[in-house]
């Protein structure tokens, strides 16, 4: 390989003839992991050749893991199993759960399983074709398994690429989510339009969201680029959108490989806020919508705690609403809201403390007054009721 291809802050480059059809152009770069790097495709066309693209990544074909769920398509499966075949290697299959069983830390025992009656080593492959939650698994999983085995991920959603292969979710215990983290083990993500769908959907949200998110935490330069794209990437602009998955991975990659705790913790921005709601409302708001409250909350917040610039908080706004994500129209009591944000903020450290942004670049754990959060949270409450109210006098207004 180049000294480019080594470099894991390389600029993204064209992997297609140069002929091709710049829309169907599709690109590759290396992005930082902890401790390692992952060579992330983005585009048209990236599973045409899976098989003979697999051997420059594991080298001579050895055995290999095929996971996937019920999501996936059959045809698509079965490409990739004869893709693998194809070029030499002795392929195994395996399922795994779709939906939330794959977050459950209990869904893990049966991948070993299936690794080991397989006889998968350290230098054989696993290849996992799912959603964002079967990625968090299989990577989970394969992080440990012989002291880590690589793995080539096929994200099947939009949300599955930017959330999920650099930087994995933990697994759910008890009901608690991202409580069991384990080391990244995706080396090489194959993601190809001709299987993600950009049309509006929950999992659509879900990227948007996190890439406003990364932005705030990385740089002012990576938010403005982010901020200029926001047209385009609402209009769904293909060509802009597999630009923007390249910068905001390369965004969080730097984030989550810093050599500063403080950097790596600023990617719990907007966290805390949202799963608080997630537990005061079920699930009568998609995670995207309480995802996209957590910011707007916590920028605020920032405004009046970290001296936030009001300019930039209004920008962040201006992005969320260009995206599309809601808010949040319910009644609920600040108190409780205080008190589940405690709660959840307690069961990962013994401090309270939340992510807030003192600058694009620079969100950080802070610790708050008690009194000034409950304040903040008591005029949140009042302002999301009152939507409530009025989106329901329109409603009769209607009727």
């Amino acid at each position: 390989m180049s000294d480019k291809e080594h470099n894991p802050t390389a600029p993204e480059e064209p992997v297609q003839p140069k002929d091709a059809d710049p829309k169907l152009e599709a690109t590759r770069q290396w992005v930082s992991i902890p401790q390692n790097s992952c060579n992330v495709r983005i585009g048209h066309g990236n599973l045409q050749r899976f098989g003979s693209d697999l051997i420059t990544f594991v080298g001579k074909p050895h055995k290999a893991m095929l996971l996937s769920g019920e999501n996936a398509s059959a045809e698509l499966v079965e490409h990739i199993f004869t893709e693998m075949t194809s070029e030499g290697f002795s392929v195994k299959r395996g399922s795994i759960p779709d939906g939330e069983e794959a977050l459950k830390i209990e869904s893990a025992p049966a991948i070993y399983r299936k690794l080991d009656e397989a006889g998968i080593t350290s230098d054989d492959a696993i290849v996992v074709v799912g959603d964002a939650a079967q990625l968090d698994l299989v990577s989970f999983v394969a992080g440990g398994w012989c002291g880590g085995t690589p793995v080539a991920a096929i994200p099947l959603d939009v949300e599955a690429l930017m959330c999920a292969t650099v930087t994995p979710a933990g697994l759910t215990v008890g009901g608690h989510p991202g409580m069991v983290q384990g080391r990244n083990s995706i080396r090489n993500v194959f993601a190809d339009f001709a299987v993600m769908s950009l049309e509006e959907s929950e999992q659509r949200s879900r990227a948007l969201v996190t890439m406003v998110a990364t932005a705030v935490s990385d740089t002012q330069n990576a938010f403005e680029l982010l901020y200029n794209r926001r047209q385009d990437l609402a209009d769904n602009n293909e060509i802009v959108w597999r630009d923007q998955f390249n910068e905001s991975l390369r965004s969080r990659g730097r984030i989550v490989s810093s050599t500063s705790i403080a950097v790596r913790q600023s990617l719990e921005y907007g966290q805390t806020f949202a799963r608080a709601l997630k537990e005061l409302t079920g699930d009568e708001f998609p995670n995207s919508t309480l995802f996209a409250e957590g910011l707007r909350f916590m920028a605020r917040l920032a405004c009046v705690e970290e001296g936030f610039s009001i300019d930039d908080m209004l920008a962040q706004d201006e992005v969320l609403e260009t995206f599309g994500l809601g808010t949040v129209q319910a009644t609920i009591d600040p108190d409780d809201l205080f008190r589940v944000m405690h709660r959840i903020a307690f069961m990962r450290s013994d401090r309270f403390m939340v992510a807030l942004p003192r600058g694009f670049g620079r969100v950080r754990l802070a610790t708050l007054d008690p009194e000034s959060l409950k304040e903040n949270l008591a005029a949140w409450c009042a302002q999301h009721a009152k939507l409530q109210t009025d989106s329901e006098q329109q409603t009769d207004t209607i009727r």
